[in-house]
């Protein structure tokens, strides 16, 4: 009786910080999506405003870590980390955890927000805790603490940021084999830190990416010709330039993905023209994505991306250089924990695509790994996708009663305009399935005067997301699955992408350290119209086992099915650029079969990219454009 009266308070504690999590990581990202899309609601916090020496001390080692290389200093990198000072995780966290807390292992990640078997909905999508798009759990990953935070949620975030640098460096960045251990100096504040904002102890895309730019020009928008990194590993144009490109395309991707919402209600009311304005948006989205994706070349080389940009940001999950993962020292019970690294699949904005088009993921092991990706994005945006995806059970019907019900309860009869938060209790407008809501307009026999124009609309958002998947997997295959075939071949690249030897990184890091802009467009750069193989179709190789057997009591942080997807690391999960036909046949299958093929064996294979690369993505494309309504399909007489 004791226990079940003690389970109640814990309970209303443990809500109240899931709670409290998705608001407080809101001041940064944005409870809703703004013009910006998911990039945060003010640019990134370049440094950590709590006075305190020893903070001071961690910046500067992160500052310092490009030009290490040039000096010859990475070779006592881990040495110097260990060394710093203990990081004053107390003071930062003071309103929202006991002194000396140390959090549990995270509740296993699971598939949230809707990873597109059921119209994008995950099969628990009733649990509570998915409201607010966070971990399940009894709330004992939380940071502790019942006040609400009153945390500076810039801080937070730029304090994850630096330990996620430094903890990879630390993992990744020194010659030889990585270690196993990462020591309790860097694991337990980025452990800390990490349950304080909602996200795995782990660099993410949100770290790596989200967070980490800075305009030229305050006044012009984030765009690659205004945009630097703020921070780097090994520095250099190459890194920095695949990392703007994935900025730059959130940038592009936020006009229409702020407007999905009301995309959703304009279907749910019938507002044809307001629906036909938000697939024009995202078709439009797309298109600029694309260009910018197919811009990548212009700094970035493959074989500079594999080799020295790819290796910082593995994790330690399906990784043979970590095959049971790493053990945070003095968190988590001691025991290896297996974590994805950063990839483009921790960006929300083609699952958010996904989830108002209604593109249905059904392969088992993809649609968890889709979901274990959601599980790595920031806390608001992971509520936002979840939201997206309540609407798809909703169909035009059911929505239009919802809202006469909304209306009513508000003592109004106008439904639309603004989601109404920040307005009490005022209800939402409601939404529906926007492709329900197409399929029914444009079907034989409906009478909408208007079916065919959104007809044509969605088809062309759809068509438009397909030629940035497509685009997407000719990326991975010249920048992931062609160095790694090369690899094999060669014992010396692969030792050299494993052991990091810094003669390569001495020239770009110096480059970095002088604060030098990038160069013009090197001759021996990339072209996304040149990656070798003739046209084919489906051809792929096989997955590989998941990961080694790990050692009795190894602890799986994120769990994903054998066999899963290992994510093409560091590209966004759809890319763009209207294609032409001659990049669509430089992506043909039958030479990247034998190519994936390669990669099996190269021991160069990391945490964030594997053999199943471009399978995975070849599925992903597939789905999509099968999800075409077509005219043939929309004037199918319904059976009587």
């Amino acid at each position: 009786m004791l226990q079940r009266r003690a389970a109640a308070p814990a309970k209303r504690v443990a809500a109240l910080q899931l709670h409290r999590r998705v608001h407080a990581s809101a001041a940064v990202f944005g409870g809703r999506p703004h013009n910006g899309g998911f990039l945060p609601v003010t640019d990134p916090q370049e440094r950590i405003t709590l006075a305190d020496p020893a903070v001071q001390e961690w910046e500067q080692a992160l500052r310092e870590l490009p030009a290490s290389f040039t000096t010859g200093l990475g070779t006592q990198l881990r040495e110097r980390l260990r060394r710093l000072p203990p990081f004053p995780i107390d003071r930062l966290l003071a309103a929202c955890s006991p002194p000396g807390y140390i959090p549990p292992l995270p509740t296993p990640l699971t598939p949230l927000g809707g990873v597109g078997g059921a119209g994008g909905l995950a099969t628990d999508e009733r649990d509570p805790h998915l409201v607010h798009g966070l971990p399940r759990g009894d709330g004992t990953d939380t940071a502790g603490g019942t006040a609400d935070c009153c945390l500076p949620d810039g801080d937070a975030w730029r304090a994850y940021l630096v330990l996620s640098f430094l903890a990879h460096a630390y993992v990744w960045c020194e010659p030889g084999p990585p270690p196993a251990l990462l020591p309790a100096v860097l694991a337990v504040p980025w452990a800390r830190l990490s349950a304080a904002v909602g996200m795995p102890s782990v660099l993410t895309y949100a770290t790596y990416n989200l967070y980490n730019w800075k305009r030229l020009d305050p006044g012009l928008p984030p765009v690659l010709d205004n945009l630097s990194s703020i921070n780097n590993f090994l520095g250099g144009p190459d890194e920095e330039w695949f990392r703007l490109v994935h900025v730059d395309i959130e940038a592009r991707a936020g006009p229409a993905v702020a407007e999905l919402p009301r995309l959703q209600q304009a279907a749910a009311q019938d507002d044809a023209d307001a629906v036909l304005r938000g697939l024009g948006a995202i078709s439009a989205s797309l298109r600029a994505m694309q260009t910018t994706l197919a811009r990548i070349g212009e700094h970035c080389a493959p074989d500079a991306y594999y080799t020295r940009v790819r290796p910082p940001i593995s994790g330690w999950r399906n990784n043979p250089l970590l095959p049971y993962g790493l053990v945070y020292e003095g968190v988590y019970g001691d025991v290896p924990v297996q974590l994805y690294g950063a990839t483009g699949a921790q960006s929300s904005v083609v699952p958010a695509f996904d989830r108002v088009l209604d593109i249905r993921h059904d392969q088992g092991r993809l649609r968890d790994y889709l979901g274990t990706m959601v599980g790595h994005m920031p806390p608001p945006h992971r509520a936002f996708l979840a939201t997206l995806a309540a609407a798809n059970t909703n169909t035009t019907a059911t929505a239009a009663e919802a809202a006469a019900a909304a209306a009513a309860a508000a003592g109004s009869s106008r439904v639309g305009g603004d989601s109404g938060a920040g307005q009490g209790r005022q209800q939402p407008p409601a939404a529906a399935n926007v492709r329900a809501y197409v399929l029914a307009a444009a079907a034989s026999g409906s009478g909408h005067p208007r079916g065919g124009e959104l007809r044509d609309a969605y088809d062309c958002s759809v068509e438009e997301l397909d030629r940035f998947r497509s685009l997407h997997r000719a990326v991975a295959q010249q920048y992931i699955v062609q160095p790694a075939s090369a690899a094999a071949t060669a014992p010396s690249a692969a030792a050299h992408q494993q052991h990091y030897t810094h003669a390569a990184s001495t020239s770009a890091a110096a480059t970095a350290a002088a604060g030098t802009a990038p160069p013009t467009a090197r001759s021996g750069g990339s072209s996304l119209t040149s990656a070798a193989g003739p046209p084919g179709d489906g051809a792929g190789a096989s997955a590989g086992p998941d990961v080694t057997a790990a050692p009795p009591g190894a602890v799986m942080a994120v769990h994903v099915a054998s066999g899963s997807a290992a994510a093409p690391d560091g590209l966004p999960a759809a890319s763009a650029g209207p294609l032409s036909a001659e990049m669509v046949a430089a992506a043909g299958e039958v030479a990247e079969a034998a190519a994936a093929a390669a990669v099996a064996a190269a021991a160069g294979v990391t945490g964030t990219g594997g053999s199943d690369v471009i399978p995975s993505l070849t599925a992903f494309r597939d789905a999509t454009r099968h999800h075409k309504i077509g005219a043939a399909a929309a004037s199918a007489t319904p059976a009587d």
